[in-house]
């Protein structure tokens, strides 16, 4: 038999929401049990194959002013004996009245566990402090045992008569004689709790633990002799740590055995601990990967259910110990924990595992339930499955692999008790009992999970797959809203139902959506069933985003190649003026020399890349520069660019390119006057939408030079004066920065030369500068050269003797 899954791992599956990559026209679509499942079901059922149905009619038939009812049991006359808490009352709900009477109010937090025994006496445990109370029929309730723990989570009758018992803090059996004597039969040094119990005659208790998540055996006839320890042998180990500080009320009833050293912190750490031998007493038939093995249940041929729970809150680094600090075991109902905004809670199935005597296992039962609460054989092949939070429970044939949901007007279904017509629910949130009619529900709901469609949206049609036979009758509704929370008072009111489909939603746009679905029988009790609804919409239109924009030289089709360097020769950068050159007559001052040669060798020396070469307001002397933009657009539409430029700072913008669609424009500047310029990409969504719908967004870059005249030199004045030549003059640029000024004499290797304030900074700088009276009478030739920061180079020569 293979596992029946109700829950399915990937809730997103694709089919949840198909949306096109453009912006047009989306659905969103529900079918199967895993969308079905995030809905509210009211008085309908889901069954394994994904059908939504009408559900059996339940009967509230009893309830309390008590949060809770924990547990429940029949008694010899076909009374139901339940108990409660926040307050350990115990009421009796008569047979065939359904009338609750108060027969005791017993002191504690709830009552944890109710038992019968074959002469109508009814024991109920009570925590916490795990005192066990009698009520004999015409009498009052009196104490029949009090067990050294905190918590008595399950009893059971043997044939021979004695009460067997569980218990939490510590993690305990114990059996109980009739005049309520106990004996201890076996304590757990690892785990907190025994949750639940069963029995193989009087030879064996079987039990589920927490928060390791193992199912015992323990071996009555070897615990009633009792059990002496062999010598400890010394073996490194992890120790178990002592209770944290929320345990403080229990720690005195928790004390791990003296062989288990802990930290001062409470922690525990590796150290020589020992390693015991095996204890006749107990076996672990099975170690489950879940937190806490919650029920057991006796099934057929020796075989057994086990309802498995997993912590749904974020685990620690060091969770592979598996010991939570809460005292409770993780299905307790504690107030439930609320994330922080923009943050949920991992939600782990619950499952039904079988099992075999062996401690062969296998799941049969997957829900994304957090908690399995109670099971119950309900005839056949067919089990009762209670869970929480949404008070939901599951009938499970094994036989067929097929199983049906339906939810309780509760949050938790605590347990389940009697077979037939005293089948009923026992229910936490609001302290209560169900009784299953037998009958079809004469009108259900299901209200769907809410879908966000990401921004507002206008809606179409609402389709349906759905059986309906004659005379039966399936309508639906919807409401719409700006907020995922439907009750907040800001959604519309509900459409009017509709009963043929598809057809036309009514509901006014919104950015999420919900529906309901009524269902009605025929009169012969036959159900709708509905497999699936597709909800159509189409978002608002949200417009594209250019997130960055720049302008840059673009690269050159064909590069000189550098001369190959010697193996390990490092490159030399340009040198500055020596110490001599510097005080030679007419040289610029040593300090502004200096000033001048950091800026002289950054700009002088080749740029690792563009980005470090790039000077704001500037680009490379090129003909041809490259714009570069980024841009997307939220709903995925293809994007369709236009270019326009203009001088600045009042010209008017000029179109470059209609229709572009790539993110990167060459453009050849080649027709462009010199000045300043800026260029704005448009990008739109036209390609996607109607020109109605299509949006668009625009850039700018920043200013930047086109230039593409060389600097002007004046060679002003060249005169000898003694063994030297000086000589001065000017560069000038109409748009950029001077950035280098060098000159040669006869051979055309280059030589620096300073401005006379000592800094390139300025689209005219001053120079003057003297060099050795060259060999010879001449004639002699001097050039002059200088570079803007663009990269145009201009150039004067001058001959002397």
């Amino acid at each position: 038999m293979k596992s029946t899954k109700i829950f399915v791992a990937a809730f997103a599956l694709c089919a949840l929401c198909s949306t096109a990559l453009a912006n047009t026209t989306s659905y969103w679509s529900q079918a199967g049990v895993a969308q079905f499942y995030k809905g509210k079901f009211t008085g309908t059922a889901l069954t394994d194959t994904g059908l939504i149905t009408l559900g059996v009619k339940m009967e509230q038939t009893f309830s309390t002013p008590e949060p809770n009812l924990w547990a429940a049991a029949y008694d010899n006359k076909g009374d139901l004996w339940a108990g409660s808490g926040n307050k350990a009352i115990l009421y009796r709900i008569r047979s065939g009245k359904g009338e609750g009477e108060e027969v005791a109010i017993l002191p504690g937090s709830g009552i944890s566990s109710i038992v019968v025994d074959r002469n109508n006496n009814v024991y109920a445990a009570v925590f916490p402090g795990g005192s066990i109370y009698v009520v004999r029929p015409g009498a009052r309730a009196a104490v029949f045992a009090q067990i050294p723990a905190s918590f008595v989570w399950d009893m059971k009758f043997a044939p021979s008569g004695d009460l067997y018992c569980v218990t939490g803090m510590p993690a305990a059996a114990y059996r109980i004689n009739p005049s309520g004597i106990f004996k201890n039969l076996y304590v757990s040094s690892t785990e907190r709790h025994f949750l639940s119990m069963f029995m193989d005659g009087d030879k064996f208790i079987y039990t589920g633990t927490s928060p390791n998540g193992l199912v015992l055996r323990v071996n009555i006839e070897a615990a009633e002799k009792g059990y002496a320890p062999p010598p400890e042998v010394s073996a490194p180990r992890m120790t178990t740590p002592r209770p944290s500080s929320d345990d403080a009320a229990q720690e005195d009833e928790f004390q791990p055995e003296p062989s288990m050293p802990v930290s001062p912190d409470g922690a525990g750490f590796a150290e020589t601990a020992v390693e015991r031998a095996p204890d006749p007493r107990v076996s672990v038939l099975i170690d489950m990967v879940e937190d806490e093995a919650y029920r057991l249940l006796p099934w057929k041929d020796g075989s057994f259910l086990i309802a498995a729970n997993s912590e749904q809150s974020p685990q620690s680094p060091s969770a592979q110990q598996r010991r939570p600090g809460r005292v409770e075991p993780l299905s307790f109902m504690l107030p439930p924990k609320v994330p922080q905004s923009g943050q949920q809670l991992p939600l782990n199935p619950a499952r039904v595992y079988l099992a075999d005597p062996s401690g062969q296992s296998r799941v049969i039962l997957e829900i994304p339930d957090p908690f399995i609460l109670s099971m119950l054989p309900a005839g056949g092949d067919r089990v009762l499955i209670g869970s929480g939070n949404d008070g939901r429970f599951y009938n499970l044939d094994m036989k067929k692999e097929t199983a049906t949901l339906q939810e309780l007007q509760a949050s938790q279904i605590l347990a389940i008790v009697g077979e037939g017509p005293k089948l009923r629910f026992v229910t936490g949130n609001p302290g209560a009992v169900f009784a299953p009619t037998g009958l079809m529900n004469d009108l259900g709901e299901f209200l769907s999970s809410v879908n966000d469609a990401s921004t507002p949206a206008v809606y179409g049609n609402l389709d349906a797959v759905a059986f309906t036979p004659k005379g039966s009758a399936l309508e639906f509704k919807t409401r719409t809203g700006n907020t995922p929370d439907p009750t907040d008072g800001t959604w519309s009111e509900w459409s009017a139902k509709e009963g043929r489909w598809p057809f036309r939603i009514s509901s006014p746009p919104g950015r999420y959506v919900q529906y309901g679905a009524t269902l009605l029988p025929t009169t012969d009790g036959q159900s709708p069933e509905l497999r699936e609804v597709k909800v159509f919409y189409l978002t608002a239109n949200q417009p594209p985003r250019i997130s960055s924009i720049n302008v840059t030289p673009a690269p050159q089709s064909r590069r000189p190649t550098a001369p190959p360097s010697r193996t390990g020769a490092a490159t030399t950068p340009p040198q500055m003026p020596s110490a001599s050159a510097a005080a030679s007559p007419g040289a610029a001052p040593a300090s502004a020399a200096a000033a001048a040669a950091a800026v002289q060798q950054r700009a002088a020396i080749a740029p690792a890349s563009t980005e470090t070469n790039l000077i704001v307001g500037s680009i490379a002397a090129s003909n041809d520069i490259s714009v570069r933009w980024s841009a997307s657009d939220p709903d995925q539409d293809s994007l369709r660019y236009s270019l326009q430029f203009r001088s600045l700072p009042d010209g008017q913008w000029t179109v470059l390119e209609k229709e572009f669609f790539e993110s990167e424009y060459r453009w050849s500047t080649e027709s462009v006057p010199d000045g300043r310029y800026e260029v704005k990409v448009i990008a739109s969504d036209i390609e996607s939408n109607t020109a109605e719908r299509a949006l668009s967004h625009e850039a700018i870059t920043d200013p930047f030079i086109i230039d593409h005249t060389r600097p002007t030199i004046i060679i002003s004045d060249l005169k000898k004066e003694g063994a030297l030549h000086r000589v001065s003059g000017s560069a000038t640029d109409n748009f950029s920065a001077i950035s280098s000024i060098e000159y040669s004499v006869n051979d055309l290797k280059w030589r620096m030369v300073f401005p006379k304030d000592g800094l390139l900074d300025s689209m005219r700088e001053e120079f003057s500068f003297s060099f050795d009276a060259p060999e010879g009478d001449g004639p002699h030739t001097l050039i002059v050269r200088a570079r803007d920061f663009v990269g145009n180079t201009g150039s004067v020569s001058k001959s002397f003797k």
